[in-house]
C-alpha cells in the first residue's frame, strides 16, 4: 500500500504545509467556464470567492500561510471592485493586512491590448491591526508596460500611509485608495440614490430573438407608443411596445430601438418564462413599474456612464436599468447622472465599464433647488431629442432635415449645419456649467473641473468628424462643425427612396406605409407644392414596393437613379438639377449613380443594424439588383420582381446584345468590350432567373 501512495505523499505535503511567503499568477476562470465538479467545489468550499478561480486562490493562499506570513499575487482587479466579491473584500479588511499594491490597470502585458485585462499585484500579511496602513501605486493610466515600469521606478502616482478601515467607508467596501478624506466624507454623511428612489432592475425575456425586434422589423400598426400602464396597453390590442435594453454610449435622450411582444399584458412571454427554472416571477421583474416615466441607462457601457430621460411607455431590460423618481426630481437626476460627478463617484465604486445597480444606488445624493439645473437639463433632453428624431431611425421621424427651404441642396446643407452648430455648443456650454454647479454643491472643487470634451457631447454621433471636432480650439463659436457630408448624403438619399416605396412622403411628416397591405389610397400618386420654386409635382409612390437598382445598365423608368433625379427636381426646381447633383456626389467623392449601384445597399444594412427594411434582391456578381421593400412584400413579390423586372431586363440585354451583333463591323473597342460584358451580364440573369423562378413558384408566405 506505501508503495501506491508513495507518489502522492509529496503532494500531499504540499498541500498540507504552511509557508511564511507565496507567490502566485493564478488561472483565471470564471464560473461559467467551470465543470460541474469545479463548480460545486467552489461554491461549497469558498462561498466568498467562487466567482472566478483567481479569486478561489486569494482564499487558498491566506489558508496556506503561517501566522505573519505573507503571500503576492497578480490578478485581475474585478475583486477590488465588484459586488460579487464584497464579502471576500469586508473578510479581507477584518482579518488581514493589505500591504502594498501595483494597480496596474490594461495594459499590463503588451501582448493584451484593450480595456478588458485590468490587473492588479498585492502583497497580503496574514495578520490584523486596527491601525493597519498600506502603500499603493496607481499605473491605470499608463500605456504600455514600459511607461508603467518608468513611473514605478519614479515613485509617481504614489498614495503611501492609507488606513485599511477607510475603504469600510463606502458603500461595498471597494478598495478605492486614491480617493480623498473629502470624498469619503460625502459618501458618510450623505444618503445614497438607493435610500432616497426607486431603482429597479427589469425584465430577462430568456428569449430575446422570439420576444424582441427591432421596430422598423415589425408591423408599425401594432406597436404601442406612449401608453400609461399595463392595462391601457392592453386595451390597446397592440403587440410590441417600447423597450429600453441599454445600448451604446448616449446622454439625455436616445437608444430607442427596441420593442417587446408584451401583447394581451404579455401572455405569451408569462407563459413562456413560467415554464423554465425560477418561473415567470424571477424573469419579468418589476412589472408594476412596467411604463412609467423614468431615467434609463446601460449596464455595460463601451464609454463613460451616461443616462437618458425615458417618457411613459417604455417597458426596460435586466440591461437598461431605471430610476423611479418623482415627477419633481426627474430632470435633477438626469442631469445629476448625465454630469461628471456621477463617473467620479462610480469610478470610486467600480472603475469599469460595467455599471451595476448595487453601484448606482450607492451614489450620495445632495439634493439642490438651483433653477438652472431644471431648466438646462430640459433644454438638454429637447437637444437629444431632436437630434434623435432627425433620422428616420427613429419612429418619431418627420421629415429630411434638408428640407428647410434653401434654394438649392448645398444652401440646405450649411443652413441645416448652422443650426446644428448653435445647438451643439449650447449643449457642450450647459454641460460645462452643470458640471460645475454640482461640484460646487458637493465640494469638489479640488477633485475635479467641469470641462467637458467635444467628443462626449453625445448627438450628431453619426455625423461628426471626430478626427477634426478634436483639433477644434476654443472659442468654438467661431469655427465650423466638422459634418461628415457623405454621411447627411447618404441619409438623404435614404429618405428619398423611403419617399419612393411609400414609408415616407414630401407632403406629409412622419410615417406613412410600415405595414404589410397598404390601401389603394396609401399608395396613390400626390401631388407636392415645392416651397423652393412654388411649382406642383406628380410624386408617385411605386406601385409595387420595388425599385431596381441598376442605373445605366437597365432600362427602367423606376430605376432608382431616375426616381431619385426627378426627386431632386420637385424639391429645388429643374434649375438647379445639375448644381445639385455635382453638390451631392463631391461630398460622396463618387459618381451619384455608382453610389447608388455600388454602395447604397451596404449603407442601408449598417444603418439598420443588418436588419434591412428594403431587401436587395442581386444575381451573382449584380448584373441584375433591385430593392424590395419588406413592409409591402407578399408571397407574389418573388413573382412580380421576376415578370415586370427581371425577363424584361433579361429582353433588354438580348436587343442589345442582337443589335451590336447586327452592327460587328462598325463596333469600337468599347463596344465590342460592353458586348462582351453584355452576354456575360446576360448569362447571369439567366442563371439567377432560374434561381428566382424557383422562388416564385413556391409562394413563400411573409410574416
Amino acid at each position: 500500500m506505501f508503495t501506491n501512495l508513495k507518489p502522492y505523499l509529496n503532494v500531499l505535503q504540499v498541500l498540507t504545509a504552511k509557508y511564511e511567503a507565496i507567490a502566485a499568477n493564478p488561472p483565471y476562470m470564471g464560473q461559467k467556464n467551470m465543470n460541474g465538479i469545479l463548480k460545486t467545489y467552489a461554491n461549497k468550499h469558498y462561498p466568498r470567492s467562487k466567482g472566478d478561480l483567481f479569486a478561489v486562490f486569494m482564499d487558498v493562499c491566506y489558508g496556506l500561510l503561517k501566522k505573519l506570513g505573507r503571500y503576492g499575487m497578480i490578478n485581475p482587479q474585478s475583486w477590488m471592485f465588484l459586488s460579487s466579491y464584497e464579502e471576500l473584500r469586508e473578510d479581507l479588511l477584518a482579518h488581514q493586512i493589505l500591504e502594498s499594491m501595483l494597480h496596474l490597470g490594461p495594459r499590463t502585458f503588451d501582448e493584451l491590448g484593450g480595456e478588458v485585462v485590468q490587473n492588479t499585484s498585492f502583497i497580503i500579511q496574514k495578520r490584523f491591526v486596527k491601525e493597519a496602513k498600506g502603500t499603493y501605486y496607481r499605473l491605470v493610466s499608463y500605456r504600455s508596460t514600459e511607461e508603467k515600469r518608468q513611473a514605478f521606478s519614479h515613485t509617481s502616482d504614489i498614495f503611501s500611509e492609507k488606513y485599511q478601515q477607510d475603504f469600510s467607508y463606502i458603500t461595498g467596501s471597494p478598495i478605492s485608495y486614491w480617493v480623498t478624506k473629502n470624498v469619503q466624507n460625502i459618501f458618510l454623511k450623505n444618503k445614497s440614490l438607493g435610500e432616497i428612489e426607486t431603482i429597479k432592475q427589469g425584465m430577462a425575456t430568456s428569449d430575446n430573438g422570439r420576444f424582441l425586434k427591432e421596430w422598423h422589423e415589425v408591423d408599425y400598426n401594432k406597436i404601442g407608443l406612449g401608453l400609461n400602464d399595463r392595462e391601457v396597453a392592453k386595451r390597446s390590442k397592440k403587440k410590441w411596445f417600447p423597450y429600453n435594453k441599454g445600448g451604446g454610449y448616449k446622454k439625455w435622450y436616445g437608444n430607442q430601438q427596441t420593442v417587446v411582444n408584451w401583447e394581451n399584458d404579455g401572455f405569451e412571454i408569462r407563459e413562456y418564462t413560467s415554464r423554465l427554472p425560477q418561473g415567470s416571477d424571477v424573469r419579468l421583474k418589476s412589472k408594476e413599474y412596467y411604463f412609467k416615466e423614468s431615467v434609463t441607462w446601460s449596464s455595460i457601457s463601451t464609454n463613460s456612464f451616461a443616462v437618458r430621460y425615458s417618457p411613459k411607455g417604455f417597458i426596460f431590460d435586466v440591461g437598461g436599468s431605471s430610476l423611479f423618481p418623482g415627477e419633481k426630481y426627474i430632470s435633477f437626476y438626469v442631469s445629476l447622472l448625465c454630469s461628471n460627478l456621477a463617473n467620479f463617484f462610480l469610478g470610486t465604486l467600480n472603475p469599469t465599464l460595467n455599471f451595476q445597480i448595487k453601484d448606482v444606488k450607492a451614489l450620495p445624493i445632495i439634493i439642490d433647488d438651483n433653477k438652472a439645473i431644471n431648466s438646462h437639463s430640459l433644454e438638454n433632453i429637447r437637444i437629444s431629442k431632436l437630434d434623435w428624431d432627425s433620422r428616420e431611425t427613429s419612429w418619431e421621424f418627420s421629415r429630411s432635415p434638408l428640407l428647410n427651404g434653401c434654394d438649392n441642396f448645398e444652401g440646405s446643407f450649411f443652413q441645416w449645419v448652422s443650426q446644428l452648430q448653435k445647438s451643439f455648443f449650447q449643449l457642450h456650454q450647459n454641460e460645462v456649467e452643470l458640471n460645475q454647479i454640482f461640484i460646487n454643491i458637493y465640494g469638489l472643487q479640488d477633485e475635479l473641473q467641469p470641462d467637458v470634451a467635444l467628443e462626449d457631447i453625445t448627438i450628431l454621433q453619426d455625423e461628426l468628424d471626430y478626427n477634426a471636432l478634436s483639433q477644434l480650439q476654443q472659442p468654438y463659436s467661431k469655427q465650423l462643425l466638422p459634418i461628415k457630408g457623405d454621411v447627411v448624403i447618404q441619409q438623404f438619399i435614404s429618405y428619398a427612396i423611403g419617399c419612393f416605396m411609400g414609408r415616407f412622403r414630401l407632403d406629409k411628416s412622419g410615417l406613412q406605409v410600415a405595414h404589410p397591405n397598404p390601401t389603394l389610397e396609401e399608395l396613390e400618386a400626390y401631388t407636392y407644392t415645392s416651397p423652393v420654386t412654388s411649382e406642383s409635382y406628380r410624386i408617385e409612390i411605386d406601385e409595387d414596393g420595388i425599385v431596381p437598382l441598376m442605373g445605366s445598365k437597365g432600362n427602367f423608368a423606376d430605376d432608382a437613379y431616375n426616381r431619385l433625379r426627378q426627386f431632386l427636381v420637385a424639391v429645388w426646381g429643374e434649375n438647379t438639377l445639375t448644381q445639385n447633383i455635382n453638390f451631392m456626389q463631391d461630398c460622396l467623392n463618387q459618381d451619384l449613380e455608382e453610389y447608388l449601384v455600388k454602395r447604397f445597399w451596404s449603407y442601408h444594412v449598417r444603418t439598420y443594424n443588418k436588419k434591412p427594411i428594403y431587401w436587395l434582391f442581386s444575381s451573382k456578381k449584380g448584373a441584375f439588383q433591385a430593392l424590395v421593400y419588406m413592409h409591402r412584400m407578399s408571397r407574389f413579390a418573388a413573382e412580380k420582381l421576376r415578370d415586370k423586372y427581371l425577363l424584361k431586363h433579361i429582353q433588354f440585354m438580348e436587343q442589345e446584345i442582337a443589335r451590336m451583333e447586327g452592327n460587328m463591323t462598325s463596333l469600337s473597342k468599347s463596344d465590342q468590350k460592353r458586348l462582351d460584358q453584355l452576354r456575360k451580364d446576360l448569362q447571369e440573369c439567366n442563371d439567377y432567373d432560374l434561381l428566382l423562378k424557383d422562388i416564385a413558384t413556391k409562394q413563400i408566405e411573409f410574416d
